[in-house]
């Protein structure tokens, strides 16, 4: 009886601390953003544009004109503009699906933890990592679809363990795999890496139907969307895949042995937090297996899938970005090796434990504090620097929006950073990181952009201002001569965005003078500590 109300204390501490944390980053953040409620990346803001755009004219677009392949996330996009077209176009919904979403996380979690007979104290040190380490209250405050990833990859890995393992098997374990597959890529392609392992894993035990059931389900939705996308003349994969994944260079003996996974290796040596968890889960693989206890089969299989598909997520795919595009490794990394632990000691003393395979323990626990050095890092990190990034956002993506909204709509516009603008403005926008751009895309991808590209582009669209890093132009030469820069805007205790100074340009010089009175016009809404220079401020 005290063991089932300690669990359920640990559930209420859990998502106590949860709420308390992200109530804390909230409070601080709104003091830095005017009382106004920001999110902590502008690519958010591009899933809000093509969520109002969908659900208000059905244009799967940023800008509302024509189709963009601008999202790799379709099922977080068909959520959004569903809740838009519900409720109505308002910025507090992602944070409200996200809120719930994480909620939710930590009862899951629970359950799982529950299934292994953890111990109460144990579980909440486990949550408590997670929600910290992960960061699972920053994800939350990014407002994108990375709290869904990491519900569905830990319930895939957790049920693809257990029918794997054998492990009180039921007919309704594997339509929700599959079901889990299909969702799982239709949130992030990134869930092509536990699928494919799982796949692969089904094979080798004979079970071929299985694993050719999982593959497909799992590869369904980028097979659907692909066709989409080549129908309305754009690429098999978003942009965002095309232009930000690892492409293979296989001309010369080093981009050959990036390819064959020093890629990956050199990513881990750059994020210290994955490349602990991965080495821990190595180690924990056979420290378990020379323990001499018994264990559950499912801990061995959910350690290989979680060491397998960080070592592709960071060989294909990327990391960094305000901690989201790894969040799923770290929080199922942790939510792993955490039940691995304890089924090392299932409830022995540890001297009694140590005494019979003082390796494999000490092996592990020396795993484990070297572990936690980085993961504590990251969560301090986290915390220190949210409020700064939401302020970031703020001073800049989001005052431009503003800006265009009052004196561009229904103009062409261009931009490298085509979210809060989209959001806020109608407008035409052309964008010259070539997420909402094909002609864009297609330049970058060449590697065939050029000065004279983007002024023909611009010139072809009737393009009347930009708003640019210039320091992104640099490799290419500039950007076009006859660009008249009437203005800079510069934030301070930059952590988040592209560059500290966004640049205005004159694109079509007759603009030059409304540009200039427009910029003006504007200058006093402006938070205070945004320094403003260039022509229009002398």
């Amino acid at each position: 009886m005290k063991r089932k109300t300690g669990n359920y204390i640990v559930l209420i501490l859990s998502v106590s601390l949860l709420w308390l944390t992200l109530s804390f980053l909230v409070y601080r953040s709104l003091n830095n953003t005017d009382r106004n409620f920001i999110y902590a990346t502008d690519d958010n803001y591009i899933f809000m544009a093509m969520a109002k755009n969908l659900s208000g004219q059905g244009h799967w677009s940023a800008d509302a004109k024509s189709f963009s392949s601008s999202s790799s996330s379709h099922l977080w996009l068909v959520i959004l503009s569903t809740a838009f077209l519900l409720f109505g176009t308002n910025q507090l919904i992602p944070f409200a699906i996200n809120l719930i979403a994480g909620t939710f996380l930590i009862y899951l979690l629970w359950r799982f933890f529950r299934s292994y007979s953890l111990s109460p104290v144990y579980v909440l040190v486990i949550m408590t990592a997670i929600i910290l380490c992960t960061p699972l209250t920053s994800v939350i405050l990014t407002g994108q679809e990375h709290t869904i990833q990491i519900i569905l990859t830990i319930s895939f890995v957790y049920y693809a363990a257990s029918i794997l393992a054998g492990e009180n098997l039921s007919r309704q374990k594997i339509p929700i795999l599959c079901v889990l597959a299909l969702l799982l890529t239709a949130t992030r392609y990134e869930g092509l890496f536990p699928v494919l392992i799982v796949s692969i894993m089904f094979i080798f035990k004979k079970e071929y139907r299985r694993g050719a059931i999982v593959l497909l389900m799992g590869f369904l939705p980028v097979l659907v969307y692909g066709l989409i996308s080549l129908s309305k003349g754009w690429y098999f994969f978003p942009n965002s895949i095309i232009l930000k994944g690892q492409t293979p260079d296989f001309s010369s003996p080093y981009g050959i042995a990036k390819f064959l996974g020093l890629s990956s290796i050199e990513m881990m040596y750059s994020n210290p937090a994955i490349l602990f968890l991965f080495a821990a889960s190595l180690v924990f693989i056979p420290s378990i297996l020379r323990s001499g206890v018994i264990y559950n089969k499912s801990v061995i299989i959910m350690l290989i899938i979680f060491a397998s598909m960080t070592f592709l997520h960071m060989q294909f795919a990327r990391t960094g970005s305000y901690f989201r595009y790894e969040a799923y490794l770290i929080a199922t990394g942790l939510f792993v090796t955490g039940i691995s632990v304890n089924q090392l000691f299932r409830g022995k003393p540890f001297s009694e434990t140590f005494r019979k395979s003082p390796i494999a323990v000490s092996s592990v626990v020396i795993s484990v504090v070297v572990m936690m050095i980085p993961l504590f890092v990251r969560a301090k990190t986290s915390i220190t620097i949210t409020p700064t990034a939401i302020m970031n956002i703020y001073h800049q993506q989001y005052q431009m929006g503003l800006f265009l909204r009052e004196f561009y709509n229904g103009k062409v516009i261009a931009a490298n950073d085509i979210g809060a603008v989209n959001f806020l403005a109608d407008m035409e926008c052309i964008d010259l990181a070539g997420l909402g751009s094909l002609e864009v895309a297609e330049m970058m991808k060449s590697k065939s952009m050029t000065t004279d590209k983007i002024y023909e582009l611009a010139k072809a669209k009737d393009t009347k201002i930009a708003i640019v890093y210039d320091h992104w132009f640099d490799s290419i030469g500039g950007l076009p001569k006859s660009w008249v820069k009437v203005g800079n805007w510069t934030i301070q205790k930059n952590v988040n965005v592209a560059g500290s100074t966004v640049s205005f340009y004159a694109v079509d010089p007759s603009e030059r003078e409304y540009l200039k009175q427009s910029l003006k016009a504007f200058s006093s809404q402006l938070p205070k500590s945004v320094k403003q220079t260039g022509e229009y401020a002398e």
